[in-house]
């Protein structure tokens, strides 16, 4: 018995679709191929125009220690004096900046203050809230609103370093733009503030060693001097003996040394005392944020994404429209039982809310 041979057919060749195919497919719903974009990119604009953020840039750069007591340390370790210098930084670096400018207790000060400003530009007439009341986050005690407006803060407020340049760089977003210039500038308020007060109470700690050690260098000091005198009073010929003038050369570079180390630590005593009440700022601004707030978005972007957005979904919905009318053909029953089940369980969802409106 001859068994017959037949030629399998290519796999997928059956299934394969062409680019064409899909065309083909998708011009078959032209109506929902060009209405659905051009709607989803009317309402990229519209949101944009209802719902478009303001942007206002600034930019500090943080101002360096005037002081410093190392130079002091080292000139008393030249002649044994052991200086022993508070720690703690003085200079700030910009990665601290960055982590201070978005810290919730930062945000949450500014979040609770009160702004007034027009929500267009030119208006005269002005809307004064806090940010609770502006976003109107809800909560059921202070605490939990404040932390809510916190944290979509955190999201509103970006920060940039150049750690080369030494520089911060300040990005906030708002809904009108008066308003970010305002939140950017009480930002920067905050900050300067901060720092003062930190410059201040290390200042006061610094005036308070300097002072002690005063006290000490200025005994050492009549100590040494009293030396001198003493060898000066009991030697007054002492040039014409060796020992003696090597003797009296040493002591004078003691009391050289000594009144050295008095001198610049009067120095530091009164700078320490200009810094513990300077109330100059301590960040420099480089770009003030009241120069401009610009849109956070262009409106054609916008207007793009929508249009992609609903081609994307017209795409979806023709692809899932031509695969059920395929499934129709193919399977009668199988169709005829899925669209049953979507009726049935469409209609026990709006009995639901319906029952449930009413309740209410």
């Amino acid at each position: 018995m001859t068994q017959a041979h037949t030629t399998p057919a290519p796999r997928g060749a059956a299934d394969e679709t062409t680019l064409t195919d899909l065309a083909a497919r998708l011009l078959r719903y032209p109506r929902l191929m060009v209405v659905l974009p051009l709607v989803f990119g009317l309402a990229g604009l519209v949101y944009f125009l209802l719902f478009g953020s303001y942007m206002s840039q600034s930019g500090f750069t943080p101002e360096q220690a005037q002081f410093n007591l190392s130079a002091l340390a080292g000139l008393a370790s030249q002649f044994g004096a052991n200086l022993r210098i508070p720690t703690g930084g003085q200079d700030e670096s910009v990665d601290f900046y960055e982590q201070l400018l978005k810290s919730p207790e930062l945000l949450a000060t500014v979040a609770n203050e009160t702004y007034r400003f027009p929500k267009r530009e030119g208006e005269a007439d002005t809307v004064s809230m806090t940010l609770v009341e502006l976003y109107g986050v809800s909560g059921d005690t202070q605490d939990e609103r404040t932390a809510k407006i916190v944290k979509r803060l955190q999201g509103r407020v970006n920060v940039s370093t150049d750690l080369r340049a030494n520089m911060v760089g300040l990005t906030v977003k708002a809904p009108y733009p008066a308003l970010a210039k305002l939140i950017n500038r009480r930002i920067l308020d905050y900050v300067n503030d901060f720092n003062l007060k930190t410059r201040q109470s290390q200042a006061l700690a610094e005036r308070k060693f300097i002072e002690q050690r005063m006290v000490q260098a200025q005994s050492e000091l009549k100590t040494a001097e009293d030396s001198m005198q003493g060898f000066l009073e009991t030697n007054r010929t002492y040039q014409s003996s060796p020992r003696l003038t090597f003797e009296g050369a040493r002591l004078q570079r003691r009391v050289d040394l000594h009144q050295q180390v008095y001198v610049t630590l009067a120095q530091a005593y009164e700078q320490a005392r200009v810094e513990e009440v300077r109330n100059t700022p301590v960040i420099t601004i480089i770009s003030n944020p009241e120069l401009y707030a610009t849109r956070s978005r262009s409106p054609v972007l916008m207007g793009i994404l929508g249009l992609f957005g609903g081609v994307v979904l017209a795409m979806a919905i023709a692809l899932g429209q031509e695969y059920l009318i395929g499934e129709r053909e193919r399977d009668p029953e199988g169709y005829r039982l899925l669209r049953e089940l979507w009726h049935s369980s469409m209609g026990r969802l709006w009995r639901r809310r319906g029952q449930t409106a009413s309740v209410r």
